[in-house]
């Protein structure tokens, strides 16, 4: 703390320094500007906008003096590298995708998906249940205990419709389920 000075002490600039700290970020904003002021108006499309960028930055270098032909050429390797990532991701994903393709497996995924028994999409309903959790932040929930609700009903539902025996705590373990079984066959003697 006392390396960083007092609050309460008061460091008059001059008008020269002021001006210093107003001209310093201005290059960053015409680059800004050129990208997205371009977007805006109307004169370059997105792809467009990224070379115009990168041409304000070299501009704005140049005009600062701080262009170098070794730093030029750092740029351009790092740039390649990064090009050359992205390209092999590329070209891995259409291969993989192909390969999928070839084995069939996106084929048999969807008559897997289609062949269930489920209602059209547009007779499903969401209903949003209002609750209050002391342990969140603002008593809000965690992201994905909303979505998991419902999975114990879900799996509960799958065994009522398989054997016809309704659960109603959880968990469903293969002893409760057998037990279940046995005692239905019991009732039926």
């Amino acid at each position: 703390p006392a390396l960083a000075g007092s609050v309460l002490e008061k460091k008059h600039t001059t008008r020269l320094e002021n001006i210093k700290s107003m001209i310093r970020p201005w290059p960053i904003l015409f680059v800004i500007f050129l990208v997205l002021g371009g977007i805006y108006l109307g004169f370059v499309t997105p792809t467009e906008a990224a070379a115009v960028g990168a041409a304000g930055a070299l501009l704005v270098t140049i005009f600062k003096r701080k262009f170098t032909v070794k730093g030029f050429w750092g740029i351009l390797l790092e740039t390649g590298n990064m090009n050359a990532a992205i390209g092999f991701l590329m070209i891995s994903a259409i291969f993989f995708s192909k390969m999928l393709s070839y084995s069939g497996f996106t084929a048999e995924v969807t008559q897997l998906v289609l062949s269930m028994d489920m209602p059209p999409l547009e007779d499903i309903e969401t209903f949003y249940a209002d609750t209050y959790e002391p342990s969140g932040p603002f008593g809000a929930k965690g992201v994905g205990e909303a979505a998991n609700n419902c999975t114990a009903g879900a799996v509960a539902n799958a065994v009522y419709n398989a054997i016809g025996i309704r659960f109603y705590d959880t968990p469903i373990t293969p002893e409760k389920v057998l037990k279940a079984i046995k005692e239905k066959s019991l009732k039926k003697e």
